[in-house]
């Protein structure tokens, strides 16, 4: 399915009936990187599984920066699409530090957070000192 943005075509799945679990795949990965880990959990979940910007079915215009803070905003628009005021929330390396950006935007969102492989990431100042 695809939801329409503002400046993204974000494209998803959704499988399952239940409580609402949104999974975040990792970089050079796609939403398709969950399907095996679906079919092995136990029925009674709603899984919500989109291709974040610059990954799988997802466009964005050209030149258009892949934030952290759109990628959150992409992810809240999804949940209002499917009418989810809160979900579940997992993430995988890249999809992993999106989740703990969420969950410090907006935490009354997240019922719950599940990372793997994941850390909040460097300011640009440490960056840069690491760089040197």
């Amino acid at each position: 399915m695809i939801l329409e943005g503002r400046d993204a075509r974000l494209s998803y799945f959704v499988a399952g009936d239940g409580p609402p679990v949104t999974l975040l795949h990792g970089f050079t990965q796609s939403g398709r990187s969950w399907r095996e880990v679906i079919a092995k959990m136990p029925e009674g979940w709603r899984w919500i599984v989109p291709d974040l910007r610059g990954h799988g079915e997802t466009q964005t215009p050209p030149g258009e920066p892949c934030s952290m803070d759109a990628c959150v905003d992409d992810l809240v628009a999804l949940w209002n699409e499917l009418g989810f005021e809160q979900t579940h929330l997992a993430g995988y390396s890249m999809g992993g530090r999106l989740a703990l950006h969420v969950a410090a935007r907006r935490p009354e969102r997240v019922l719950s957070l599940l990372t793997i492989g994941a850390h909040a990431g460097l300011d640009k100042d440490a960056r840069d000192e690491r760089r040197r």
